[in-house]
């Protein structure tokens, strides 16, 4: 009887291998992504942390850069770890950085597509995020940041149901969001364009609007914004870079971490200057 053929490794697992082996680090990989792709990074990261467990750790220096191109299946970035840095040139569908474990991901189309404000990723991004941080040039579906509960998004428009759940992290939205922004957030924080709120859109059961933004928050706003740009080469940070007080702060009715003021106890912001 013939032996049957080995099976071919598959391409996470094969890159996990040589950027555990790689000394000069970080490997940069590049690949086009279809909708059959899904779960994109998920087998990446669990084949890294058994590989190079320190991978996992808060503040690991990335040992793998991926720059991807076209249309990314469901839960492209799923469970990312600190290691890991995803690019993607394009857009992606449903459960973006779902269980972001403190992954980097930065998706653009080019300024034009900013503009426009066209809509580069699905619903549910977010969904369950521990920590790591996310920059969408463009707009996303509803439920964005779903359950967040830790990490740092920047994105550019959101559908209904925004920061639903949330219970730790900090969303910045940089264009519109839907109605019910809110419900049943009960830790962390938004910033939303003062332009942008609309009657009804804002949960009030469980957020109000902040006083003017203290220095130190507007400092880690700027550098925030500075990284979204950085990372997608948005047009549009590039206006809230300039005039940062036309975001609004929305902080939840009940602080979870008083007497320190709210932005300190419930934003991650030391990895907006990473």
């Amino acid at each position: 009887m013939t032996p049957a053929a080995p099976a071919e490794e598959h391409w996470e697992r094969a890159l996990a291998r040589a950027a555990a082996e790689h000394r000069a680090a970080p490997l940069r990989f590049r690949r086009a992504l279809t909708n059959a792709d899904r779960s994109t990074g998920a087998a990446l990261s669990g084949e890294l942390l058994r590989r190079r467990p320190q991978s996992g750790a808060p503040g690991a220096e990335p040992l793998v850069v991926c720059d991807f191109t076209g249309v990314a299946g469901q839960s492209f970035a799923a469970f990312l770890i600190p290691a890991v840095r995803f690019h993607l040139a394009g857009e992606a569908n449903d459960y973006v950085a779902k269980g972001l474990s403190g992954g980097e991901v930065a998706i653009h189309a080019g300024a034009a597509a900013a503009q426009r404000g066209d809509v580069l990723s699905g619903n549910t991004v977010l969904y369950g995020a521990t920590s790591g941080r996310v920059a969408i040039a463009g707009r996303a579906g509803e439920r964005f940041a779903v359950r967040n509960s830790g990490a740092l998004a920047v994105v550019e428009g959101v559908g209904q149901h925004g920061c639903e759940y949330m219970t730790a992290g900090v969303v910045i939205v940089l264009g519109p969001f839907g109605a019910n922004f809110g419900a049943g957030m009960t830790g962390g924080l938004a910033y939303v364009p003062a332009e942008a709120i609309a009657p009804g859109h804002i949960h009030d059961g469980f957020l109000r609007p902040a006083p003017a933004l203290e220095p130190a928050e507007r400092a880690a706003l700027l550098s925030a914004l500075a990284w979204h740009q950085a990372a997608t080469g948005s047009p549009t940070a590039a206006r809230y870079l300039a005039s940062p007080d036309s975001l609004v702060r929305l902080e939840p009715l009940s602080p979870p971490v008083p007497p320190l003021a709210v932005w300190q106890s419930a934003a991650p912001w030391a990895c907006a200057s990473a």
